[in-house]
This record gives C-alpha cells, structure tokens and sequence, in this order.
C-alpha cells in the first residue's frame, strides 16, 4: 500500500521529485541499520526498487546521506544504494548545483561524488551494470580542481586497497573489468594529473605526488600477484613506467608555469624514486629505463632525484647484518675517503661520505664492545697518522673510546699534533684576506671545534657548516 501511495503522488505530481527525496531519507532512517534482519530489508528493496528513481532528484543532504550508508559494513543497504545511485542523472545534476550553490559546498559534494563512485564499483551489481562505465566517463568532466589533498589521499587509499592492480599497466589492464579502469582514470584525472586540465587547486601538486604514490604501489602489488603476467610480457612494467614519465613530462610542460617546472618536475620525479627505490625488481625496470635515456641532461635530473630521495627519506635497507659489518664498511669508507682527490667537482659531495663516516664511528662506540676497528680508523684519516687516537663521542668528555678489558686504559688524554696543526691553520685563515668572504663561517667553526658539548654524537650536525659553502640540496640531509 505504502509503494502504491508512493507512485499515486509521482504519477499524480510528475513535476515534484520531492517525494522520491522523502523516501530515501526514510530508507537510511528506518532500514539502513546492522540491526535490520535481512528478511524485512529483503521485502523492502524488492518494493522500493519498483519506484522509478531515474526520476530521482537527490539534494545535498541526500548524497551526504548516501556517503552515510557507504561507510559503513551494510552489505545488502550498499545493493540497493548501487542501483539507485547509477539511476541518478549526475552530469545534469552537478552542472545545476555549480550554477545555484557557493563553490565551498560544491567541493564537499564533489568529495562525496568521488567517495561513492570508487566504492559503489566494487558492488556486484553495480560491476552488471552496462551505464556505469559511461557514468564514470562522464564524470571526468566533473570539477575535480575543487577537491583538496586530504580528502583525495583517503579515497584513493581505498583504491589501491580494493582495486584489480592490473588498471596501472599500460597497454595490458585489458583483462580487467571495464570500471576498474575507468575508476582509475578518474581518480588521475581528480588529482590533475592530465596535461590538458586549465583549473587547478592550491594542493595539485600534492594530489599528482599521492596519485604517483599510490600508482607504484599498485604495480608493487601487480609484480607480486600477477607474476606469471610480467614473465610472458617482461617489458610491460618498462612500458608502464615509461609511460609515467611521458605523462609527467606532458603535465610539467603544459600545465605548470616555466619558472615553477624544475622545482615541479624535481618533487614529482623524486616521489617516483622514492616509491621505486624501496623494491628491487622496479628499481631493476628503472635502471633499464635510464640506459635507454640519450640526453644527458635528463639523466642528470633523474640521477639527482635519486640521490636526494636516498638522502631524504633514508629508505634503504642496510647492507650491513651486525655492527662487526658495520665496522669494516667503516674502515673501507676511510680507504675511499683517503683516496679520493678533491676536485671542483666532487669537493661539494664529500660531506656527505664524512657524514657518514662519523655516523658509523659512533655507532661503533655505541654498540661495539671491540674498539680496535673504531681505533684503527683514526690513523687512517689524512690529518691523523700518529698510533696512538683519542675518540671523544659524548658531551662534555675527555675524549677516549674506553676499552672493555679488566685493565685500565693508561692513555694521556690530549689532543693529537695533527689537530693542533690543523686548528691552527683554521684560526689562521682569520687573517688571511683572501678568506675574508667566509670570516662568518671560519669563526662559527672554530667555536664548534672548541665546544666541549660537541663530539661524534652530533658530528653530523655539526658538518651542516658546510651547507653555508655549498647550495646543492642533498645536503639538507646534514642539516634536517
């Protein structure tokens, strides 16, 4: 009788979708609970299905009720959701709501819009639907631009979570279905990575790094569940990726600003490295990539992402299995160090190998009960040859590696003749007028030097003097 009287006002009232707006708000009142058994809802999809909801006007408060039920673990209420979500006409729908509300509630709206396409396509009868392809098609043309960051990095979470991960190979998702791929260019096309997209949010760029993010992490899924797939087709991951950097190129140039492009194009590249430098069998893809790179320039550019990406994120699993490994890494950096002849060119990148030298040294303090191979470094160190080495790596102390033997270290606690010497030399630059530029940092360093709270546990920090004399960005590291 209920439906009866439902449709009596719709036929009575074709011009009113008010009636159909009522309903469904008494559908996610009464009905779209956990504790509703599936008998009663069973009677009342079947009944409420019958009304004719492509004449179904939804307002605001509607679609927020819809994202409502969509959150929440109701399998059956998600059903009947599908269906009478996919009878809505929302091209002609949204395009009414920009001309008639304020731009902060059309963002909201366009929020939901997302949240329920990406998940209404995972609903059986959604997937049986034939409109539903053309339905997300359509809804490229939405006003993505509006959608900020945070609200796109947890609907495209859900995504990656949920979705075939064969949508992100290039020239071989065709073994899935329909809608996952059109739900996987519509979300590249929300994030505003496409090169010809003309209005922009202030977190784009954002939105284009989660979109790379999650991207690698679906070929990551891909090279794990789809193994047999990549051992028939072995250069689809090759094609794949260089296809993003194609893309990426398409959307620096035509759609970021000359003089915001290096900076633009340096952040989206290093967020693919970073993605790809934490699995082997990409970073073997990407490898083979740069060989087939034939501008120099280019292989520059992508040569310093990855640097940076290492230096930033410090992502990379350590070679070393004990600190025992540690110590010999130790020694060898030294021999290298030892060996190596500053240049013009290298000079500037040599903080970073001291960094790193007196990283391991105090971790060989911190966890190495044997201090012969943290002693047996110092001597090798160009301005330090005499046998014996003092090693101060707390604050505040004499300066000595203690030994962990019974008997008590008898060494004279004094700084080396190599120091002193070099010490001088430093102070000396003071009154040398060629360094009169770099007076500024002579002094700093000295007061650095002479600061008992110094030692090997904060030497890197205190190597961040040397960002002063040189502006190259992977030595933020020193710094951060």
């Amino acid at each position: 009788m209920f439906i009866e009287c439902v449709r009596f006002i719709i036929d009575t009232l074709p011009a009113s979708s008010k009636i159909l707006c009522f309903v469904w708000q008494f559908y996610v009142t009464n009905f779209a609970h956990a504790s509703v058994k599936d008998h009663i809802l069973n009677v009342i999809h079947g009944n409420f299905l019958s009304l004719p909801w492509d004449r179904f006007y939804p307002s605001v408060n509607d679609v927020e009720l819809m994202v409502k039920v969509i959150d929440q673990y109701l399998p059956d209420s998600h059903l009947f959701l599908g269906s009478v979500f996919t009878c809505v006409h929302w091209p002609l729908w949204i395009n009414d709501l920009l001309a008639s509300q304020p731009l902060a509630l059309v963002a909201r709206i366009h929020v939901c819009l997302l949240n329920l396409l990406v998940k209404l396509s995972n609903e059986p009868n959604v997937r049986q639907t034939d409109k539903v392809t053309q339905l997300i098609m359509d809804a490229e043309k939405f006003s993505w631009h509006l959608l900020d960051a945070s609200a796109y990095d947890h609907i495209i979470n859900w995504h990656v979570m949920s979705c075939d991960s064969r949508v992100v190979l290039y020239s071989h998702n065709e073994q899935c279905h329909s809608i996952d791929v059109a739900i996987h260019n519509l979300l590249k096309v929300a994030a505003g990575y496409d090169s010809v997209v003309n209005h922009f949010h202030p977190t784009t760029l954002k939105k284009r790094q989660l979109y790379i993010r999650c991207t690698i992490k679906l070929l990551i899924t891909c090279t794990t569940r789809y193994k047999p797939l990549l051992t028939t087709n072995p250069k689809v991951l090759n094609n794949t990726l260089s296809k993003m950097l194609d893309d990426m190129e398409a959307i620096i140039l035509n759609t970021v600003p000359e003089s915001q492009q290096i900076a633009e194009a340096s952040l989206l590249i290093t967020e693919l490295l970073y993605a790809v430098n934490q699995y082997g069998v990409l970073m073997e893809h990407l490898r083979a990539l740069v060989g087939h790179l034939t501008s120099p320039s280019v292989l520059e550019e992508l040569m310093e992402a990855a640097l940076e990406a290492y230096f930033k994120f410090n992502c990379i699993l350590p070679l070393c299995q004990d600190i025992r490994e540690e110590g010999v890494l130790l020694i060898n950096l030294a021999d290298w160090i030892s060996a190596i002849r500053p240049t013009n060119i290298n000079e500037e990148k040599l903080p970073l190998l001291w960094a790193k030298i007196c990283e391991l040294a105090y971790r060989q303090c911190q966890y190495n009960e044997n201090t012969a191979a943290l002693k047996g470094l110092a001597p090798q160190l160009p301005e330090s040859k005499s046998e014996q080495q003092i090693v101060k790596f707390t604050p505040h102390s004499p300066g000595v590696a203690l030994s962990k033997t019974n008997g008590p270290d008898t060494m004279e606690i004094r700084p080396s003749a190599e120091a002193i010497k070099a010490m001088q030399a430093l102070e000396g630059f003071l009154l040398n007028k060629q360094y009169a530029t770099f007076e500024g940092d002579i002094e700093r360093s000295v007061k650095l030097i002479r600061d008992p709270a110094n030692s090997l546990h904060n030497a890197t920090a205190i190597l961040g003097v040397t960002t002063e004399l040189y502006n190259q960005r992977y030595l933020h590291v020193l710094i951060d």
